[in-house]
């Protein structure tokens, strides 16, 4: 009886802390499970009991194994990897990144395509020029050699 009731004082220390990691953790379950449905996944809000029956059923897995696994994506979730961020880290980094490069990205197209029509108004026999060399060029570089024989 004593052992029953710490055994459902664990389960409910594990519920409430995976419910804490669900964010974390949904990433690492898409990853390892791609066939879980990810509404469905966020359906259950957390709940142990509720991606545990979902994982267990859509993978055919018995629920035993689906929960040691589990268990097992809810301490990788807090494993910092060989850079010492936790995947969730990265995935904020990621994000400001690409946010950071799309604003450079535009910035840059826009004063380089400002820049070269610049120019070539300034210096329109050059640029056509220029034009015409690198067509010469790339045309040289682009034609087949005549069949030997």
């Amino acid at each position: 009886m004593e052992k029953e009731g710490q055994m459902d004082a664990e389960s409910s220390t594990e519920t409430r802390s995976f419910g804490q990691d669900f964010e974390r953790v949904t990433a690492l379950i898409r990853e390892e499970w791609p066939a879980v449905d990810k509404a469905a996944l966020e359906a259950t809000n957390g709940d142990f009991d509720g991606v545990l029956a979902l994982v267990a059923t859509t993978t055919e897995h018995t629920r035993a194994l689906v929960r040691r696994q589990l268990e097992e994506l809810r301490r990788e979730a807090h494993q910092p990897n060989d850079s010492g961020f936790l995947p969730s880290e990265w995935n904020d980094i990621l994000r400001r990144v690409q946010g950071r490069a799309g604003g450079v990205a535009r910035d840059l197209k826009s004063h380089a395509l400002q820049e070269a029509t610049h120019q070539v108004r300034r210096n329109p026999l050059t640029s056509l020029l220029v034009a015409l060399g690198l067509g010469f060029l790339l045309g040289l570089a682009l034609r087949r050699s005549p069949p030997r024989g």
